[in-house]
């Protein structure tokens, strides 16, 4: 049913579109361009009948479109754009606009030529015909009347795509929560091996460092360019994370030749450790991080 109410809405408009469009082309012109050193010439022509004194004949076009251009700037002479000015005199023949209108117009006599039926057949005040006037309010009437009968099929889509979005998002939530909670009954070698898979899901590429002679560093983590590489130190931990950890994940950093080091745990850190690592320039994650990496890790989960 809403495949067949969007059908009819975009062929009501595309049937609106069309009527506008016709209207637009009825009295498409065949008007083109003169070369760059007539229409300079032209306007060149409109200054001197204006005032403008011209001492000599310009020998190039350079010169010429200098002068053109200090003499407008002088009398304050602008010229709408071509384009401009052809739309204008369409819209003057779709209102009645006969008089013979050469194939070869400069920017001059073609903007002569729109001031001259504008001041007959169209109010100035707008630029529009009444055909166009007519349809535009006829696309606004279409549009509203379709939304109506459209809005009752979108709004419940919309409420049940909402939904499933709230329910997909207490889910992945409850599955952070448990994730957390096991985390604390983790050894030291289980919390690392977990490291490794939730940054290994969200992205990076992951090398374990062993289980002893690691020098204070778990885990290294690279983006895949290389482009950062992090040594991590793992603490499962009940109480506050201290200072050691700190100048350990420290030095492993030059060891493991790293850009970044980064102390990650379940818990949190104590004042001293948090001083010194701002000190050494080392990144401290503690508890709320955990919580956010698992649901990021969660999230990229097809659930």
């Amino acid at each position: 049913m809403l495949y067949r109410k969007t059908k009819l809405f975009l062929g009501l408009i595309s049937i609106s579109i069309s009527l506008l469009i016709s209207q637009a082309t009825i009295a498409k012109l065949n008007i083109n361009p003169e070369p760059t050193r007539i229409e300079l010439t032209a306007r060149l022509n409109r200054c001197k009948e204006q005032g403008f004194i011209v001492n000599k004949n310009p020998s190039n076009e350079k010169i010429l479109r200098e002068l053109v251009d200090t003499c407008e700037s002088n009398l304050k002479v602008v010229y709408p754009a071509r384009e401009d000015l052809l739309v204008r005199i369409e819209n003057c023949v779709q209102n009645g606009y006969k008089d013979e209108i050469t194939s070869n117009l400069t920017l001059v006599d073609l903007n002569d030529l729109v001031d001259l039926c504008e001041k007959r057949f169209v109010n100035r005040s707008n630029g529009y015909s009444n055909n166009s006037i007519f349809i535009f309010f006829l696309l606004i009437a279409i549009v509203f009347f379709v939304g109506a009968v459209l809005n009752q099929s979108f709004t419940r889509e919309y409420l049940l795509n909402n939904q499933r979005s709230h329910e997909l998002l207490l889910k992945r939530q409850n599955l952070t929560d448990q994730l957390l909670q096991k985390v604390d009954q983790m050894s030291g070698t289980e919390f690392e091996e977990l490291l490794a898979q939730l940054y290994q899901g969200i992205g990076w590429v992951v090398e374990l460092t062993g289980k002893s002679n690691d020098g204070g560093c778990d885990l290294v983590i690279f983006t895949k360019d290389r482009s950062r590489s992090v040594a991590i130190q793992a603490k499962r931990y009940k109480k506050k994370i201290g200072y050691d950890a700190v100048q350990q994940i420290y030095t492993a950093r030059d060891i493991y030749k790293t850009k970044e080091a980064w102390v990650v745990t379940n818990s949190y850190f104590t004042a001293p450790a948090q001083s010194r690592a701002k000190q050494l320039g080392v990144t401290l994650y503690d508890r709320n991080y955990l919580q956010q990496l698992m649901f990021d890790y969660v999230s990229h989960l097809k659930l």
